[in-house]
């Protein structure tokens, strides 16, 4: 017999006494009668006997005894295993990923799903959201008020976490009925559902309810946005090749379109110039999943950077790529003649030191110190410029060599600096920062100025195959911005999932105004608070793939399916021993009042 507590038995010394105490009571005065000794002597009773029949005679005692004994099996918490009812109360696990939005005959998964919730609703009902970070929206509430929310609920942009809210589940059925599953089981974050089920199987009942399978998807699954170039990564998911239109829509206007072809199971990447304000990269094609198809990037408006380049030169490189540009308003200066040095950024590049003036330097340099941005390039004769900021001392001319990068940041990453002919080779100064390097000396540097900074571009141009790379203008435009302190745009594009916590207020969303002060990004769009507007994106390539064997699925899903006889619940029996009990307290009070004692 099993026992919930064993340290009850102890209560079972309580007979001890009780024994002793009706052994040792006063015995009444009996009369006697001698035919009735004669009897007894007669058939040689023994003490033994006459201990029995004395304990058979005394109902009032009996009754005591199980009393005592029942109470004291009651302390120990009797209970016995006995085979789990399928019955009670209700928990529905409801996938409210990305994927479940793809579409089968013209219903999402998740409409099926949410139709088969309403069909299996039995007893308390409690639901939980399976989206990233799983929520309990409904508990212990009637099948009514279940319903009522699952026609509200709505299918979000995020990842699943299946296994979690599983276990999440368990814990609000308390091992007493029955948890309902409905998701496509593609499980991108927490533990696997499988593992969770056969943890959870030991205590209720978990059944899964599959509404994954076979669908066709082309879907945006990656995207870079810098200041001046948006990479965009498309996944044809398909088995066979597929034709698709891109759409670059700024602000509401269509700005470009291009047709694109991919081959089955392939990806490719497009780019397009970063646009300010809120932009839309839409694929138009046909598939069975529309959460991936619309990329958004939002960049704000921000001023203009005021960019003077100080050379001698016509049509540079330097000035190309600076002209390229979107957010760069340039201005160009031959010396002599420099009017006004109050710029956002300076650039010195193929100038005449012979020309420039002592008055020049100086006033770059106050400049620089006020918080300007001052790039200085490589020419042969800067030598004989007079500039006392520069970061680098020039030692003379290097030979052939390869330029490599030695610190990864926001202007080099993905920046092929190729290789030069000759090149200027120099010696770093206290407190520079060397950034690319060719033969060992610096050709990118940096250093700062009070409250600006001066980086030092050592490659020549007419001797470098830098200035034919695809990436030139990029590192232009990024180093400028740099040099600017323009704002990251990462803190503006990201992906679904996020919590920020802000001050309580009324924002804008893809579904509509909200007020709160814990923002989720759950839906991919755009959302606008504290006086600025972000994009949140879709971007799983997990969520993405959205074709499933469901065979597969439901064979490994059988291998932990706990069949109802297997399944066993702890029955207690101290509440019906308390209820024997009181009905004998009541029976030992009637037959008290019986024999004349009450």
């Amino acid at each position: 017999m099993p026992f919930e507590r064993l340290m009850g038995a102890l209560a079972f010394l309580s007979l001890v006494p009780f024994i002793i105490l009706y052994l040792r009571r006063p015995k009444p005065t009996e009369q006697t009668i001698p035919s009735l000794m004669f009897f007894i002597s007669e058939r040689g009773a023994t003490r033994f006997h006459s201990f029995l029949r004395h304990l058979i005679r005394n109902m009032l005692f009996l009754l005591q005894l199980a009393i005592l004994s029942l109470l004291a099996f009651s302390v120990m918490g009797f209970f016995m295993e006995v085979p789990a009812e399928k019955t009670g109360n209700t928990v529905i696990v409801l996938d409210v990923s990305a994927s479940m939005q793809a579409e089968k005959d013209g219903i999402t998964r998740f409409e099926q799903a949410v139709g088969k919730a309403g069909e299996l609703l039995n007893g308390r009902v409690s639901i939980v959201l399976a989206s990233n970070v799983p929520r309990v929206v409904l508990e212990s509430s009637s099948a009514e008020a279940a319903r009522k929310v699952l026609r509200t609920v709505e299918p979000l942009d995020t990842s699943s976490n299946i296994g979690d809210a599983i276990l999440i589940a368990r814990d609000i059925l308390g091992g007493k009925g029955e948890i309902i599953v409905l998701s496509d089981f593609i499980a991108t974050e927490g533990i696997d559902p499988i593992v969770a089920k056969r943890a959870v199987s030991q205590d209720a009942f978990v059944s899964f309810f599959n509404f994954g399978g076979k669908a066709e998807n082309i879907g945006i699954i990656g995207m870079d946005v810098d200041k001046s170039t948006t990479r965009v990564v498309v996944d044809n998911f398909d088995g066979r090749p597929r034709d698709l239109k891109i759409q670059i829509v700024n602000n509401g206007a269509v700005q470009d379109e291009a047709a694109l072809n991919l081959p089955a199971n392939s990806m490719d990447e497009f780019e397009f110039d970063t646009l300010q304000g809120q932009t839309e990269v839409r694929l138009i094609a046909d598939d069975d999943f529309e959460a991936d198809n619309t990329a958004y990037v939002s960049v704000p408006a921000n001023a203009k950077i005021r960019t003077l380049l100080i050379t001698n030169s016509e049509n540079t490189n330097v000035e190309a790529a600076l002209s390229a540009s979107p957010n760069i308003i340039l201005d160009v200066a031959k010396p002599p003649v420099i009017n006004r040095f109050n710029y956002d950024v300076i650039v010195l590049h193929k100038f005449d030191p012979k020309l420039m003036l002592p008055g020049h330097y100086k006033e770059v340099e106050r400049v620089a110190k006020n918080g300007t941005g001052v790039i200085v390039t490589a020419q042969e004769n800067l030598a004989d410029a007079d500039i006392g900021f520069l970061p680098v001392k020039i030692l003379g001319i290097g030979g052939v060599s390869r330029n490599i990068v030695n610190i990864t940041n926001y202007f080099t990453d993905g920046i092929d600096f190729g290789v030069n002919e000759r090149f200027l080779t120099a010696a770093p100064k206290g407190g520079t920062t060397t950034v690319v390097t060719a033969d060992g000396s610096p050709v990118l540097a940096l250093a700062g100025t009070d409250s600006g900074n001066v980086v030092y571009y050592g490659l020549i141009d007419d001797y470098s195959s830098f200035k034919s790379s695809t990436t030139y203008p990029q590192f232009w435009s990024r180093l400028v911005n740099f040099l600017t302190n323009t704002e990251d745009l990462g803190n503006f594009n990201f992906e679904v999932g996020r919590i920020d916590v802000i001050p309580k207020q009324t924002i804008d969303t893809p579904l509509g105004k909200i007020k709160t002060e814990r923002l989720l990004f759950d839906k991919a769009g755009f959302y606008t608070y504290d006086k600025r507007t972000v994009a949140a994106n879709m971007l799983n390539v997990r969520e993405s793939s959205v074709s499933s064997e469901a065979s597969v699925f439901s064979e490994e899903e059988r291998k932990v399916t706990v069949e109802k006889s297997k399944l066993k619940e702890n029955r207690s029996f101290t509440a019906l021993l308390a209820a024997i009990v009181a009905v004998m307290v009541f029976a030992e009070l009637l037959y008290i009042k019986f024999r004349g004692d009450l």
